[in-house]
């Protein structure tokens, strides 16, 4: 996917107020942002879809750098509603961030405690994640339940421990196709060897996963 074309792409989804300067090293875009709010906006926008790919989008830290050639975390967020009020403190927010994953930052109006209904915070995660319904804490003696929603999850792949595509989807799966017997008796799937030769041996048993 060509430069220009993504930073078009970009352009015309985030519609911003200031300007952006964008490079790449082919394996991530760097972008920084002339206004401070579009900066904001575009973290709560979370990932987008550009020509059917996944751009997730998070704040540039050496661990970003270092999962370039193979993400096993990408950052989510959480939507916590029923948040006791004495947890709507900085410590008190990332305190919950930090039972679902890594707290990265939270959104604008959850900040300037604009709206008290819920907060959005936002983690990182990791390819197993379980997406829990809720947060059990014990304030003063008393069991108390945060709800949390996920307003996307990301794809995950378990045979390739990816994100980005589902297992049913794997590139990395064997290909499976069907071919007569010569006795036109009922055909059974085989699997397709890498040089495009089908193989007619014990694969034909194998179970995709």
């Amino acid at each position: 996917m060509s430069f220009p074309f993504v930073k078009n792409a970009l352009e015309k989804t985030w519609k911003l107020k200031g300007s952006m300067d964008i490079t790449t090293d082919r394996d991530l875009f760097y972008i920084s942002f002339t206004a401070s709010e579009d900066k904001q906006a575009v973290l709560e926008g979370g990932p987008i879809f550009i020509a059917g790919k996944i751009f997730v989008v998070m704040p540039w830290s050496p661990e970003a750098e270092s999962q370039r050639n193979n993400v096993t975390t990408v950052p989510i967020w959480a939507k916590l509603s029923k948040v006791p009020k004495e947890l709507w403190t900085k410590k008190g927010l990332s305190f919950l961030a930090s039972l679902i994953g890594g707290p990265l930052c939270m959104d604008g109006a959850t900040s300037m405690k604009r709206r008290l209904d819920f907060a959005k915070v936002c983690v990182t995660i990791p390819l197993d994640f379980e997406f829990p319904s809720s947060i059990k804490l014990k304030i003063r003696g008393k069991v108390v339940f945060v709800d949390v929603e996920y307003p996307w999850k990301p794809p995950s792949c378990s045979r390739c421990s990816r994100f980005g595509h589902l297992t049913a989807r794997c590139p990395t799966a064997p290909t499976q196709v069907w071919v007569p017997r010569t006795n036109r008796s009922e055909t059974k799937p085989c699997c397709a060897a890498p040089n495009g030769r089908v193989e007619l041996a014990k694969c034909c048993n194998s179970k995709l996963q």
